[in-house]
């Protein structure tokens, strides 16, 4: 650059104006320096968020971000539909840095290699390593050891109950004590209430015949939903039959929901009835009378021990990432303990995949005043695998059959036959990558 010449001193105007040019050049390179060490980072969360609760933390988490990170712009989109948001995934050219994807997603990512491997990053972030997580998570995190995922939330499937309606029929109402399916049809029936025309004004426990359903009982009495790594589906077997013959039992003994407003359980329509972990703070929120607790199917005949079903949404980095590195920190930082503290304090949504969340002092305390808070990690503890492969297309196999089972169409044996075959075809179309609705 050639500067204005000026007079030996310094203090002419040629002076000052070089000088003042010279600062001008250096402000104009420090702001522009400043523009671009922020590097953008783009995150794609789902769901979008529903409440303000739900806003003010994830605003709570791009402030914590970028305040750890100053280079980091973090720039976190909600899309309004499943559909657009898994079109912009799979197109990696506008790939996102980090995503959530519910499990069946992220593995059909993974099946269809959109998704960056995770272990060796892993491995400097001790803190998000599976093994930190609930058993669950090495099932559905990885494939073939390969870690495609962090678990960011868990739910299960659970029975949720009024102890007070078990201390009335002269029953214990600790979690578990209903613990086999003869004694757990012997508690529903105690805890059925009838009005003086014989008509149900309480059932003992709301049957719901869906597959949606059915998965804890299969868990509860030892069928696996796929076998050969997913290649196959494995429900059909003695102890499947077995399983629907006993619900359909249940529904005979009138175990079904009675008409009714409102929610049944807490209407006092029914004692038990299927829910999930994350419903019971909202629900106990929502009905302040009522006492609530949470457990476990009971164990079948052919089972181990009481069982149920869970799922969880994972932190995904898709291939086409820009910043790896960069977002692979962000998903460790809503996945890691303090993550989860902060998601619990601003929602309440008692959803987080990690022991160590439940095992802290402040959450024994809130325990001990809510007992139901207590049960939850208990039940996710046992939680087998939602059977996301292909789940969708093999739910719609299973609808119409269930219908009939119930209405005495079909017997169980049949259906579960049937079901069998449909299910396999769509499996085999999935792997084959046909991916059903």
């Amino acid at each position: 650059m050639r500067l204005v010449s000026g007079s030996p001193s310094g203090r002419g105007p040629g002076a000052r104006c070089a000088r003042a040019v010279l600062l001008g050049v250096a402000l104009w390179l420090l702001l522009a320096g400043a523009g671009q060490a922020k590097t953008p980072l783009v995150f794609w969360g789902w769901p979008a968020p529903s409440s303000p609760a739900e806003r003010s933390f994830w605003a709570q988490v791009e402030k914590g971000f970028e305040s750890a990170r100053p280079q980091a712009d973090l720039q976190a989109v909600f899309p309004s539909t499943m559909g657009d948001w898994l079109f912009r995934l799979l197109d990696t050219e506008r790939a996102p840095d980090a995503a959530i994807a519910p499990v069946s997603l992220a593995r059909d990512l993974q099946d269809r290699g959109l998704l960056q491997p995770l272990n060796s990053r892993l491995n400097r972030l001790p803190e998000v390593d599976l093994g930190q997580f609930f058993l669950l998570a090495r099932i559905v995190a990885q494939e073939d050891e390969v870690i495609y995922g962090i678990p960011f939330s868990m739910e299960a499937a659970a029975i949720l109950y009024n102890p007070r309606l078990f201390l009335e029929a002269g029953l214990d109402p600790t979690p578990g004590v209903c613990g086999t399916w003869a004694v757990f049809r012997e508690c529903a029936l105690k805890l059925t209430r009838q009005d003086g025309q014989g008509r149900i004004t309480r059932a003992g426990f709301g049957v719901a015949l869906t597959l949606y359903h059915l998965l804890p009982w299969l868990y509860a009495n030892a069928v696996p939903f796929y076998v050969e790594g997913g290649r196959r589906v494995g429900f059909n077997r003695p102890e499947a039959v077995e399983t629907l013959e006993y619900l359909v039992q249940l529904i005979k003994d009138g175990q079904v929901v009675p008409p009714g407003p409102g929610d049944a359980l807490a209407s006092g329509r029914l004692a038990m009835r299927f829910g999930t972990t994350a419903e019971v703070a909202t629900l106990a929120r929502t009905y302040t009378d009522l006492e609530l607790r949470l457990t476990l199917f009971p164990q079948g005949p052919a089972g181990r021990q009481p069982a149920t079903v869970g799922w969880m949404n994972l932190l995904v980095v898709p291939k086409g990432a820009r910043q790896v590195g960069l977002a692979t920190e962000f998903i460790a930082a809503l996945a890691g303990r303090k993550g989860q503290e902060d998601r619990w304090e601003a929602v309440g949504r008692p959803d987080s995949p990690r022991p160590d969340f439940y095992q802290r002092q402040a959450w024994q305390e809130l325990a001990a005043a809510r007992p139901y808070l207590g049960d939850i990690p208990q039940v996710l503890a046992a939680a087998g695998p939602f059977p996301f492969i292909a789940y969708e297309g093999i739910n719609g196999v299973f609808g119409p059959l269930l219908r009939r089972v119930v209405e005495g169409e079909l017997g169980p044996a049949a259906a579960l036959a049937r079901a069998e075959r449909l299910a396999q075809r769509v499996l085999e179309e999935w792997h084959a990558g046909i991916r059903l609705p």
